[in-house]
């Protein structure tokens, strides 16, 4: 009897340093080949996404048409790309039995929409493990705080901050995928000696040399934050 095929989903959460891991994943392809492990590649019209990958989220999600990274960030067509994507996992992605795809938009779907990709992937015969890291509440706030003062003043920035939001996305996965949804703590990722990507690598059984590891959209100092803050409200961007 043949094993079963397995498909590691990586969905973020948000601010858990999605961008390194995926990009970390698409330096090592080959390092991961070696390890039975496939990350696949995926271009549009030349263009790749934010995940180095297949963007699942405007695959599963009911209203593609309104992804940003979609017709904003690449000016590409919902259609045009949900249809390569769809042609990509037939004819290339399923015929491998250990895949690998990132993609921290997909803690944002749905239960109905978790559950058609959760389908999906058992109809091809995937035993799916989903894999998560969830920060602290207050290293949320200050991580997001850190990332929209580039373009909003602080105080607008905490009025809308919702770290529970975090507690509603486990509730989802663990609804749609139970004991097969795993959840880390972000902040021992950090600690780990190539970051949060080694750490996901060791979790997926790969050794990951920390020199392999990329860095993406790092936190800002304190006062960096208070000058950008200062700037935008003084001379909104938008």
């Amino acid at each position: 009897m043949h094993d079963k095929k397995i498909a590691i989903i990586h969905c973020g959460f948000h601010k858990t340093a999605s961008s390194s891991i995926q990009h970390t994943l698409a330096k090592n392809r080959e390092l991961l080949m070696d390890n039975g492990w496939l990350y696949p590649k995926f271009y549009v019209e030349g263009k790749s996404f934010y995940n180095q990958s297949m963007p699942l989220y405007g695959y599963y999600c009911k209203h593609p048409e309104n992804f940003k990274h979609y017709w904003y960030h690449n000016q590409l067509k919902h259609e045009v790309v949900n249809r390569q994507i769809n042609s990509s996992l037939s004819d290339f992605v399923w015929n491998h039995p250990k895949i690998i795809f990132s993609d921290e938009f997909i803690s944002v779907l749905d239960v109905l929409e978790l559950y058609e990709l959760k389908n999906n992937f058992q109809a091809n015969g995937y035993e799916v493990r989903v894999i998560s890291f969830v920060r602290d509440p207050v290293d949320l706030v200050k991580s997001t705080s850190q990332q929209r003062s580039k373009v909003e003043p602080v105080n607008e920035i905490l009025n809308v901050a919702r770290p529970k939001e975090q507690h509603e996305k486990i509730k989802k996965l663990r609804t749609v995928f139970r004991n097969s949804a795993e959840f880390y703590c972000f902040e021992k990722a950090c600690n780990h000696n190539a970051g949060p990507a080694g750490f996901f690598f060791d979790l997926i059984g790969v050794s990951l040399d920390p020199q392999q590891t990329v860095r993406v959209n790092e936190g800002m100092s304190l006062q960096a934050v208070r000058l950008l803050s200062y700037i935008n409200a003084q001379a909104p961007l938008f």
